[in-house]
C-alpha cells in the first residue's frame, strides 16, 4: 500500500506509528533516523509536516488535536488523543495520493479518458502518465493488469479482493467513497444478503459488507463477473433470494449468479460473519488448502496426519489449518498490505510465540516453492495474518520445552512474589518458575552475577521498569528461537495425538 501513498506521506505514517509505539510515545530522534533508514534532514522535515497534517486532520474531522512535539531536541513525543489517528492519517494521505485518485477514476468511470483526469484533477498530460505506469507496476505485483485502455484486466475475484482491501484501508467508516447512487443500490443489495443469510451485523461489520458489495455492484455494473473456468467456486444450488437480485439486477445466467452467491457466501465466512462453512470450493482451491495443511500439521508434529484422519483430534487441527489456508490464498495474498507502517520487529513482539514457526513454514514451503497463489509483494501481511490464525489456534501449552526462569531479587521476598505472579498472569510464553540456580535457563536478579553468563543473567533495575519487562520478553523469544535452530521445531511442540 505504500506505493500508492506519496512517497514522503508513506514515510511520515511509519514514522508517527514508530514514535507512538514506543515508550510513553516517545523515540530519541537518532532512533528514528536510524531505527527508518532516514536522514536527519529527512525526518526533521516530516516532523514539521507531520504537525501540520495533525492540524488540518482535526480541523476537518474534530475531536482531540494530536501533536507531534520536541523534547529537549533529543526526543520526538505524541500528545494528545491518538486513539484513531492511525486510521485517520492513513485515510487522509491514502485519499489525496495521485495513484488512488488514478485508480479510483478507472475503476468507478463508465469511460474512463486520460485527458478528463488530467483536466479534473488539475494534471499535466505527463504527470497522468508516470502515474499510470507507476499504477500499471504496482497492480502487476498482484497479477492484475491495467491495459492501453485503462481497464482492469485479470482474474475477477483478484481484482475485487484487491479493490476491496485499498478502499477499506483508506476509508473504513470515515466517509462512503462512492456516488450517491451506487450507496443506494447497494444498500438494497445488502438488506438482500442479511435478511437471505439472517445475519446479525455490527455497524462495523455492516459499512465493512456494504463497502465489499458496492465493489461487487460496480464491477458487475461494468459487466465484470466472475467466470465459470477461472472460479474459485462450484455454483451452488440452493434457491436464493441474493442469487434471484443478483440476476434479475445484473441479468446474470443460474450458474453465474450462484458463482457469485459462493463469492459473497466466502466473504461473509472468512470475515467471521457467518458461524460455518458451507461455501462450494473448487477442486483447484481445495486441493491446495488440504495439501498445505497436511504440510504443516505434518511439520508441527512430525506425523503423517494422511494416516491419522480417525484421530478426532487431528480431524478438527486439520479442518481449522485447512480454513486458515483458504483464508491466506483466497484472501490475504490477494489483499494490499495496508499495515505497511509496521516494521517486522513489530510483527515479533505482537507474536513473540509463534514468529518463528509461522515465518519459517512461510518461507520454507510457500515462497521457496513458488506457489502461484501466493506470492511476497505483502509477505508481512501474509506473515501478519498467518501469526493472527495460528496464535488463535495454538495455545502456549502446545509448547513442549519450557523455559526455566530463577528470581534472584534483593529487594526481597514479598518484592519477588509479586514479580512472579506478574510473569505468570502478565507473559504469554513458556515459563515455569525454578527454585534451583543449577537447572535454571535465565536468571532475572537486581544482583550482580559475575561467574554467570551475560546471555543467562538478566539484571532489572528496582523497581522494575517497562524496559525490563521488555528486556524479559526479548531474552526468552531469543532463548526458545536459538533452542529451536538447535534442535528443530518438532522437539518444541506437543503431538496433536492424545494420550490413551
Amino acid at each position: 500500500m505504500n506505493r500508492l501513498f506519496r512517497k514522503n506521506d508513506a514515510i511520515k505514517m511509519k514514522m508517527f506509528y514508530f514514535i507512538l509505539s514506543g515508550n510513553e510515545r516517545m523515540r530519541a530522534v537518532d532512533q528514528v533516523e536510524n531505527d527508518l533508514g532516514l536522514t536527519y534532514y529527512m525526518v526533521d522535515y516530516s516532523f514539521k509536516e507531520l504537525n501540520q497534517d495533525l492540524i488540518d486532520i482535526y480541523k476537518e474531522t474534530g475531536g482531540e488535536l494530536c501533536q507531534l512535539q520536541k523534547v529537549g531536541n533529543r526526543y520526538y513525543q505524541i500528545t494528545g488523543i491518538v486513539e484513531t489517528v492511525v486510521s485517520r492519517l492513513f485515510w487522509f494521505y491514502g485519499a489525496r495520493s495521485k495513484l488512488f485518485i488514478l485508480l479510483n477514476n478507472i475503476f468507478t468511470s463508465q469511460k474512463f479518458t486520460p485527458s478528463k483526469h488530467s483536466q479534473d484533477n488539475f494534471l499535466s498530460s505527463a504527470s497522468v502518465y508516470i502515474a499510470k505506469n507507476e499504477l500499471r507496476d504496482f497492480l502487476l505485483d498482484y497479477n492484475i493488469q491495467l491495459s492501453n485502455a485503462y481497464r482492469l484486466v485479470g482474474d475477477e475475484f483478484s481484482i475485487r479482493q484487491l479493490l476491496f482491501s485499498i478502499y477499506f484501508g483508506i476509508y473504513k467508516e470515515f466517509e462512503y467513497p462512492f456516488k450517491k447512487q451506487v450507496e443506494v443500490e447497494s444498500t438494497i443489495f445488502l438488506e438482500t444478503v442479511i435478511n437471505d443469510f439472517n445475519i446479525e451485523l455490527t455497524s462495523g461489520d455492516r459499512s465493512k459488507l456494504l463497502l465489499y458489495l458496492s465493489v461487487l455492484f460496480i464491477r458487475l455494473q461494468s459487466k465484470n463477473i466472475m467466470q465459470t473456468e477461472e472460479a474459485y467456486f462450484y455454483p451452488s444450488s440452493k434457491q436464493s433470494a441474493t442469487a434471484n437480485y443478483l440476476q434479475k439486477r445484473f441479468k446474470l445466467n443460474d450458474e453465474t449468479s450462484n458463482i457469485e452467491l459462493q463469492n459473497i457466501q466466502w466473504f461473509l465466512e472468512a470475515e467471521k460473519l457467518l458461524p460455518f462453512c458451507s461455501t462450494l470450493f473448487c477442486y483447484e482451491t481445495e486441493k491446495e488448502t488440504v495439501e498445505l495443511a497436511n504440510l504443516f500439521i505434518k511439520n508441527l508434529t512430525n506425523q503423517d496426519i494422511e494416516t491419522e484422519n480417525d484421530h478426532p483430534m487431528e480431524t478438527m487441527l486439520s479442518s481449522r489449518v485447512q480454513e486458515i489456508f483458504r483464508y491466506l490464498i483466497l484472501c490475504s495474498s490477494k489483499r494490499v498490505d495496508h499495515l505497511f507502517y509496521l516494521r517486522q520487529a513489530d510483527v515479533y513482539f505482537f507474536y513473540p510465540t509463534h514468529y518463528y514457526l509461522c515465518k519459517n513454514f512461510l518461507e520454507k514451503h510457500y515462497f521457496k516453492e513458488s506457489r502461484s497463489s501466493l506470492h511476497s509483494v505483502n509477505y508481512k501481511f501474509l506473515l501478519l495474518n498467518f501469526l493472527t490464525s495460528i496464535t488463535n489456534l495454538f495455545e502456549v501449552s502446545h509448547l513442549r520445552y519450557r523455559i526455566k526462569v530463577k528470581l534472584d531479587f534483593i529487594s526481597g521476598k514479598l518484592y519477588q512474589d509479586e514479580i512472579e505472579n506478574l510473569i505468570k498472569h502478565m507473559i504469554d510464553l513458556p515459563i515455569s518458575i525454578t527454585f534451583k540456580q543449577s537447572e535454571a535457563d535465565l536468571i532475572i536478579t537486581d544482583r550482580y552475577h559475575k561467574h554467570k553468563k551475560s546471555n543467562q543473567v538478566i539484571n532489572w533495575t528496582y523497581p522494575a521498569t517497562i524496559h525490563d519487562w521488555s528486556h524479559l520478553t526479548n531474552a526468552i523469544i531469543h532463548f526458545l528461537n536459538s533452542k529451536i535452530s538447535d534442535e528443530g521445531e518438532k522437539n518444541f511442540f506437543l503431538s496433536t495425538k492424545q494420550s490413551d
